[in-house]
Parts: C-alpha cells; sequence; structure tokens
C-alpha cells in the first residue's frame, strides 16, 4: 500500500464579516492559494491529476463547481480537472480524505484538497433559499419528513445526542472541572463558545491568537495566545503553561471575572435560540414530538 503524503499546505488570513477579504470572489481567493502554492513547491500544475474543493455555500459566487472556476483563474492550464465537494462543515476535511484515499488507492499521483467559503457574500443558509428556485427551496422532502418529521440541525442534534445517551449538564461540566488547563488550536470547532465555557468555569486557556480570540483571551492575565501557523511558537507557550505551577490558579480566576463581567451568558443564549427558531421553526405537516426524530 502506498503512503499519502502531504507536500505543502497554505491558505489566505481567515478574516471577518465585511473584512478586508469580502470584496474579494471565492474563485479569485481559491486562485491566490493556488498560485501561492506551485510558486513554493515548483511543481509543474499539469502533473496535478485532480483538484479536490470543499465547499458548503455552493450557489452564487461559489456555484457551478467553485473548484474548476478557481483553477482556471489561477491560469494552471485547462486540462486539470477539479470537483466541488459538500459534507457542510467538514468539506475541506472531506476534501483531504477523498485525495488521501486517491493517492493510496493508486488513482492520482498528484492531487490538490482544500476549500473555500466567503461568508459575507455568501451567508450561511444560502444555498436553503436561492430565489431562482421559487417556492421550491426546501430542502428536504415528503419523504425525508415521513421518517423524521422534522428539519435537522447541528445544535439540536448535540442535544438529542446528549438527551440519548442519559448525558446532563453536570456531567459535560465535569470534563472541565478535570481538566488544569484548556488547548485549542486553529482547527479546533466552536472555539469562542469553548473558551468562554472553559473560562466561565475558571479554567485558564491556551489559543490561537485568530480573528477575535485576543478580544476574549488577554495574553498573561486570564490565559495563553500563541502565533497559529507556527510549531516553535506553539511549543513555546506550552513550556511556558508548564511551567507556569501555581500561577495558573489566579489565570483561571481571572478567565471566569472576565467572562462574567464582559459576556452575558443567558442574555447570548437566548439570542442565540431565538434566531435559531426564526430559521428553522417553519411549521410542517403532521408533526407530533412523539415521532422520531433525526438522531
Amino acid at each position: 500500500m502506498r503512503d499519502a503524503v502531504i507536500v505543502d499546505a497554505v491558505r489566505t488570513p481567515i478574516g471577518k464579516r465585511s473584512g478586508s477579504l469580502s470584496d474579494t470572489h471565492s474563485a479569485d481567493l481559491s486562485a491566490t492559494v493556488l498560485r501561492a502554492l506551485i510558486e513554493r513547491t515548483g511543481l509543474d500544475p499539469s502533473l496535478i491529476d485532480d483538484v479536490i474543493w470543499g465547499c458548503v455555500g455552493q450557489v452564487g459566487d461559489q456555484s457551478l463547481n467553485i473548484a474548476r472556476v478557481a483553477v482556471l483563474s489561477a491560469g494552471w492550464p485547462d486540462t486539470v480537472p477539479a470537483t466541488t465537494v459538500d459534507r457542510q462543515c467538514g468539506s475541506s476535511q472531506q476534501s483531504v480524505h477523498f485525495a488521501a484515499a486517491g493517492l493510496i488507492s493508486g488513482q492520482y499521483d498528484f492531487v490538490v484538497a482544500g476549500g473555500v467559503e466567503n461568508m459575507t457574500r455568501i451567508p450561511m443558509g444560502a444555498t436553503a433559499s436561492s430565489g431562482y428556485a421559487g417556492t421550491h427551496n426546501e430542502p428536504f422532502g415528503p419523504t425525508f419528513f415521513t421518517r423524521y418529521h422534522r428539519r435537522p440541525h447541528q445544535g439540536l442534534g448535540a442535544e438529542m445526542v446528549a438527551q440519548r445517551w442519559t448525558l446532563s449538564r453536570q456531567q459535560l461540566d465535569a470534563h472541565y472541572a478535570a481538566a488544569d488547563l484548556v488547548v485549542l488550536t486553529s482547527r479546533s470547532e466552536g472555539i469562542p463558545l469553548v473558551l468562554m465555557e472553559a473560562m466561565a468555569h475558571g479554567k485558564p486557556v491556551l489559543a490561537p491568537a485568530i480573528t477575535g480570540i485576543p478580544e476574549l483571551v488577554l495574553d498573561g492575565q486570564n490565559g495563553f495566545l500563541y502565533r497559529p501557523g507556527s510549531l516553535p511558537a506553539f511549543v513555546a507557550r506550552v513550556e511556558l503553561v508548564y511551567h507556569s505551577g501555581s500561577a495558573l490558579d489566579p489565570l483561571g480566576r481571572a478567565a471566569r471575572q472576565h467572562v462574567l463581567q464582559h459576556f452575558n451568558r443567558e442574555k447570548n443564549l437566548a439570542a442565540f435560540c431565538n434566531l435559531l427558531l426564526m430559521h428553522i421553526s417553519k411549521p410542517v405537516e403532521n408533526y407530533s414530538y412523539e415521532n422520531p426524530v433525526l438522531q
């Protein structure tokens, strides 16, 4: 069996809503990364067997196979194929898995995997509310509702998982209680919410200094920050934490005080719930809480 080897990895900066990247077309964002990859590796792009690109919002700027448009926008030969993958929040990760599988099986010699989302231009849920579909914009058909009787959602799914396996809030909170430090990487999901939960429980955190995090984690005061993309920087911060010893206790107290003082958890939760219900509580015929639900 062959091994799949990652030769190089590049990305654009992580932006924010209406930020400096919001006016850039998703194909051009992707093309910038593809061109940089070739410049760094010196690989002839004509040797690339496939480009697999993850994208959830495949509508508007990101429609019509954004992967193929990105390849052509990057100036690569038009003989290089490309395809776009939608596995929701795991789309880009799935692209890497598909690429690795193709390499290991011998179908590829060179393959590029990645993904793109410009959520200022193509906001979450845009694919389910396309104006071109008119009244035909319901992603789940009658047969689906006959089986499940409700629309699935990650937040509600988490609640159902906790209910199905009888996981109480106290049990889940115990994970924080057993930890001396909560460490997150730039690939961790739900970073702000996880950080707020950990800090509210008085736990010092080690987090990447990406958009929005330095406002929550004050480096050296209520936690630690490290520069993402640099393994030496991360290791240095881990060593600093390791040698902090009892100094972590006041950081934990400061973390809890910071969250309680600057963030109203109940208010934020209420606002989130109202927004969630507004988007997903569209009536469904013959709906019943006693019916089976999507697990």
